[in-house]
């Protein structure tokens, strides 16, 4: 007995240090004379998926199971390992089979968390939330972040139903309270505008900007909430700060400035909401109104504005090495009086992140047919809800897509299904 104790202790030993080669020795001459002995097994599992040999671990794992089902430890391992796998579904079957026989064992409700937040099992992950609830204080640093991811995948699956929103918002709180991010600060904002909370869901995209100004999606928000509250400044500044903006962001700060009386600029943006999409018949219509009704030219958004009445600046002597300076044009005649500007179209609605009810009058940016169109690094985070997770590929915009895939749409979709589920799981889509 002295001796096998002995060869356990020193088989331990390379373990920790990680010399796994070492250790599997000592284990398997254990195992030689007793191989009825649960826990080593479990070592063998264990030293084993060191090694990278992760169906062997299981097949370790499961045998230190069959002699001691109650092994709590053996239990974590071989779920910690499915859910390292990204074997989801088999990582909560086993999890819920430990759980019969350990219930109160927080690792095993973690890894059940863990698996139940990637499968989008809300069902799971509401009966988990109330059993780790009373226990948050005693939780470290991993379990009190899949604590608080749980809460939030809860948040954001019912957000887009409209009876559940009052649920989810108080989810949201409950998770910025334990670990605020940016996303969760967004997505709360959706959930609010959802719910008319327009007061609550403005302080909530401060604070997701305030976590990382660099947020075009929380910055095109923004704007369209102060284009609703008529806070046209404001919301032209946000849309300065969005990133490559579609037509959509484009035409809004189209009529943003159309409403603070900057035409010029307006019209500079309405062109390029058609640049971006030809035939854009609302950016058409908006660049007629504002070349009948004013005298603008388009004008680039970065350049000062002279006042109308002071004469035209002589120019400056020109330091070399700079550009030189363009020729001034001609002076106009002074034009006839026109009528005032026509009252501009009301601007587009933003692309909502969550689901929602949009008028048969109203201009929505698309994907594919009735998919909205977000950012591949929001969708990849799951930092927004959408109505179908299955196909998060359908929410990438055509140029997006490609980016991603390599490929074109159409082309995707020929694949077959084996093909296009590997694809997915590359870029981290499935």
């Amino acid at each position: 007995m002295t001796e096998i104790v002995d060869i356990c202790r020193k088989a331990n030993e390379h373990f920790e240090a990680g010399r796994f080669e070492e250790a599997l020795k000592g284990y398997n001459l254990v195992l030689e004379d007793h191989p009825d002995q649960a826990p080593i097994h479990m070592n063998i599992g264990a030293t084993l998926r060191g090694l990278g040999k992760l169906e062997e671990a299981l097949a370790a794992f499961d045998k230190c199971l069959e002699l001691d089902p109650k092994d709590a430890q053996a239990a974590y391992q071989r779920i910690n390992l499915l859910n390292f796998q990204h074997r989801f579904a088999d990582a909560i079957t086993s999890a819920q089979k430990a759980l019969e026989l350990n219930d109160s064992e927080l690792n095993l409700h973690l890894e059940l968390v863990l698996a139940a937040i990637n499968e989008h099992n809300v069902e799971i992950l509401e009966a988990e939330i109330k059993v780790l609830e009373p226990k948050k204080d005693e939780l470290d640093e991993r379990g009190t972040k899949l604590y608080s991811l749980a809460l939030f995948e809860v948040a954001n699956q019912l957000s887009s139903d409209p009876s559940q929103r009052d649920r989810a918002l108080e989810l949201y709180n409950a998770t910025i309270a334990i670990a605020p991010s940016a996303s969760m600060y967004f997505n709360k904002a959706v959930c609010c505008m959802a719910m008319e909370k327009f007061d609550e869901a403005e302080a909530s995209l401060k604070s997701c900007l305030a976590l990382g100004e660099d947020n075009s999606q929380a910055n095109f928000l923004l704007a369209h909430l102060y284009m609703q509250k008529e806070k046209y400044a404001e919301a032209h500044e946000c849309y300065q700060k969005v990133k490559d903006p579609d037509h959509t962001a484009l035409f809004n700060h189209a009529i943003a400035l159309v409403k603070l009386g900057k035409h010029g600029k307006a019209l500079t943006q309405a062109h390029k909401a058609l640049d971006k999409k030809p035939g854009f018949a609302d950016a058409e219509k908006l660049i007629k109104s504002i070349e009948y009704t004013t005298d603008a030219k388009p004008e680039d958004d970065e350049a000062p504005e002279l006042p109308k009445s002071a004469p035209a600046p002589a120019p400056a002597p020109a330091p070399a090495p700079k550009p030189k300076p363009k020729p001034k044009p001609k002076a106009k005649p002074k034009p006839k009086p026109k009528p005032a500007p026509a009252p501009a179209p009301a601007p587009a609605p933003a692309p909502a992140p969550a689901p929602q009810t949009t008028a048969t009058n109203e201009v929505v940016a698309h994907g594919d047919a009735d998919y909205p169109v977000y950012p591949y690094e929001q969708l990849k985070a799951r930092a927004i809800n959408v109505q179908n997770w299955s196909v998060l590929e359908k929410y990438l915009s055509d140029e997006e897509f490609e980016k991603v895939f390599k490929m074109d749409k159409a082309t995707f979709e020929a694949l077959p299904l084996w093909r296009r589920k590997n694809a997915k799981k590359a870029v981290g889509l499935f």
